[in-house]
């Protein structure tokens, strides 16, 4: 008795799997499931101005550019299960900081959450701005054509991708996303923990590059090379340099550490697994 019984819980235990594997799929294929989804269209006007830009944002994308505008505008677009509709919120600090935060309700589910799908456009006008800031957790971010003294993207899932930026300094901080980072002059600050930054490509050297990754891969390309001090090191992966004029006072498989010229900025590189390359 006590084997039949042992044979038929095992029968019907391993069909609740089988069904649990089957929704699971159908879930992940869109079939079968209906959620209540929403378009979303908001789209907000600031003609106040402004001396800095700060965006937040969980799921949703942001894409940040200037154009000869005279008004900011920022809009969310995307869709959203009706019960986890975001919602937008803008001010102007009494300093001139611009706030655009997406807020988007809890999520709170033991088994199924339908997929979200938002991107928060905001377009500024072509100017000199003081500080900018963008932070998301798991949206990618994309930017371009912009000025200010320091900007700061932070990210933990979401890839970086910033086409063209004249400031003082720019601080990128990803824990898995990946990084494209081009048109770069100022000083540069990248962390990371597994992100690969992909291609740093700096019009010239503005002020020192300290870039740390546990396992991602570096590559960076100087268009306007001059005097520079290097300092680049992999625990165990590949390191190589291509700079006119390099002389080094160490120079391994895994370390590279030499200069050109005199008094040029620095560029520190710190990865344990991933390989180098500074062109």
């Amino acid at each position: 008795m006590n084997r039949v019984t042992n044979r038929l819980f095992g029968f019907f235990f391993l069909a609740f799997l089988v069904g649990v594997g089957g929704l699971v799929w159908q879930f992940q294929q869109g079939e079968h499931f209906h959620f209540d989804m929403q378009t979303i269209d908001e789209q907000r006007t600031i003609a106040q101005q402004v001396k800095g830009i700060d965006l937040k944002t969980e799921t949703a994308d942001v894409v940040l550019a200037a154009a000869r505008e005279t008004s900011i505008s920022v809009r969310l677009v995307g869709e959203a299960p009706a019960e986890r509709k975001p919602t937008l919120q803008t001010e102007v600090t009494p300093d001139g900081i611009l706030r655009v935060t997406v807020v988007e309700p809890d999520r709170i589910s033991f088994f199924f959450t339908p997929r979200t799908r938002m991107e928060l456009q905001v377009t500024i006008p072509a100017a000199a701005y003081q500080d900018m800031q963008v932070t998301t957790a798991t949206g990618d971010i994309r930017a371009g054509g912009l000025q200010a003294k320091r900007v700061t993207i932070q990210s933990s899932t979401g890839d970086v991708e910033l086409n063209g930026l004249e400031g003082d300094r720019l601080a990128v901080s990803t824990d898995t996303g990946d990084m494209d980072l081009a048109g770069i002059r100022g000083e540069v600050s990248i962390d990371s923990d597994t992100g690969n930054v992909e291609d740093l490509v700096l019009t010239e050297l503005g002020g020192n590059v300290d870039i740390t990754t546990d396992t991602g891969d570096v590559e960076i390309n100087v268009e306007k090379k001059a005097a520079v001090r290097l300092d680049i090191k992999s625990d165990t992966g590949d390191v190589e340099a291509d700079w006119p004029g390099l002389s080094y006072s160490e120079q391994t498989d895994h370390r590279l550490d030499g200069s050109s010229g005199a008094g040029g900025p620095r560029i520190l590189v710190r990865t344990a697994t991933g390989d180098i390359r500074i062109r």
